[in-house]
């Protein structure tokens, strides 16, 4: 008889094979992204139109509006409860005035390209992801990325929990996005934990128009 190599079928590729995905194409995220920011009352829908031409071909891009103030100064309270997921909404447990960023904040409006969402470094201590992050040329989350980004896909939440390794929270926690009863939410780690359903985000470099 002869011998064939075995080849390892994950769940994910049995599931693709019943019911095969199709991306979205790059214009259909663009227009996605732009029309919810707009709706959220983030940026006006023209904001972005100057990146139609400088859009990456593939992967996934988060269009990023400027960060209106210090991450400190910005009202999470109120951000949060812009965020909504299965009928529930966004809730902050972390104090404004404790927050501070690693990274120096947007002020016009930029593309983070080839996204990682945090699933390929689950279970990772955070400390270790941010010297993988940077030993590979890439950039981590600040938490306006890690808020855009959720606010944007907020069904990431419900595979797992963002490391938003570039801002702090008392000058050494890592603030996190997560689901806390059902409901997305933002607080911050008292340890760098090793945990499975977290994990830490990151991007190539940012695009300018």
């Amino acid at each position: 008889m002869p011998q064939t190599l075995k080849r390892i079928i994950t769940p994910e590729g049995y599931v693709a094979r019943l019911a095969p995905v199709l991306p979205p194409s790059t214009e259909e995220l663009f227009e996605y992204e732009r029309t919810m920011l707009a709706e959220k009352r983030l940026a006006p829908v023209e904001m972005f139109d100057r990146f139609l031409k400088k859009l990456p071909a593939s992967g996934l891009f988060i269009l990023l509006p400027p960060q209106p103030a210090p991450v400190a100064n910005l009202d999470w309270n109120e951000l949060m409860a812009r965020m909504e997921w299965s009928g529930k909404i966004g809730k902050n447990f972390l104090a404004s005035q404790h927050l501070a960023d690693l990274r120096e904040a947007p002020t016009v409006p930029t593309v983070l390209p080839d996204v990682e969402d945090g699933r390929a470094r689950l279970n990772i201590a955070p400390s270790v992801s941010r010297e993988a992050i940077a030993h590979e040329g890439r950039e981590d989350y600040t938490l306006w990325r890690g808020y855009i980004h959720t606010l944007l896909f907020t069904m990431v939440l419900a595979h797992h929990g963002l490391d938003l390794l570039g801002s702090r929270c008392h000058a050494r926690y890592v603030p996190f996005l997560y689901l806390s009863d059902g409901k997305p939410a933002l607080s911050s780690y008292w340890g760098d934990y090793v945990l499975p359903r977290w994990g830490a985000p990151s991007c190539g470099s940012q695009l300018v128009a």
